[in-house]
C-alpha cells in the first residue's frame, strides 16, 4: 500500500501538487542511523526465533495456528 501511494505521488509531486509522501520520505532522511540499526536488529532476533524453532522441531512455519 505504501508503495502504491508512493508511486501514485510520484507525478503528482512532478506536477508541482502537494504530496505528504514526499515530505514523510524526506523527513526520514534525519534518521539515517536509526533505521538501518532497527532493521537490522529485527532481522537478526527473527532469524534467532526461526533456528530455535527448527532446532525444537517445530515443523510449523512462523505464524501458523496451533490446532
Amino acid at each position: 500500500v505504501l508503495s502504491g501511494t508512493a508511486a501514485v505521488g510520484w507525478p503528482a509531486d512532478r506536477l508541482g501538487l502537494s504530496n505528504p509522501v514526499a515530505r514523510a520520505a524526506d523527513g526520514a532522511g534525519s534518521h539515517t542511523r536509526l533505521l538501518p540499526a532497527t532493521l537490522t536488529v529485527t532481522a537478526l532476533a527473527a532469524t534467532v526465533r526461526t533456528g530455535r524453532r527448527r532446532l525444537s522441531g517445530d515443523p510449523k512455519p512462523l505464524g501458523a495456528a496451533s490446532g
